[in-house]
């Protein structure tokens, strides 16, 4: 579950940053085999908390952003103009730890039409 999450937390990073997915199908065709590298090196390490390692020290274009740039992101880029399925996966990205998995897959499967208004409306009230 926490390396899913894993997973989960690096591509909503990068999906709010717009930074495309360029070269991440290699980081993750070779992922498996660095983290038991690791392992093999330092048995007594998790997998998930290797792989937590590797993901947070990548540089460059498969880097995984920091703070500052999420915050930096979130003010400038404006959600209603990023691609619908980005959206989605990021909606239900937060909104995962608060509902049940059947309503995950009532939106995933576009059931249940969910839109950034559902989060922040485009013009704020008082």
């Amino acid at each position: 579950l926490k390396v899913f999450r894993l997973i989960e937390i690096y591509f909503a990073r990068r999906i709010v940053c717009n930074i495309a997915t360029t070269s991440v199908d290699k980081l993750l065709a070779s992922l498996h085999k660095d983290i038991l590298e690791y392992q093999s090196a330092s048995p007594e390490a998790k997998y998930a908390d290797i792989m937590s390692y590797i993901l947070l020290t990548r540089a460059g274009i498969t880097h995984i952003p920091q703070d500052s740039e999420i915050a930096t992101a979130v003010q400038n880029n404006p959600t209603y103009y990023q691609r619908k399925a980005h959206v989605n996966f990021i909606l239900t990205s937060v909104d995962d730890q608060s509902k049940e998995a059947a309503l995950l897959k009532q939106i995933a499967d576009q059931e249940m039409k969910l839109t950034i208004e559902h989060i922040m409306p485009q013009t704020l009230s008082k």
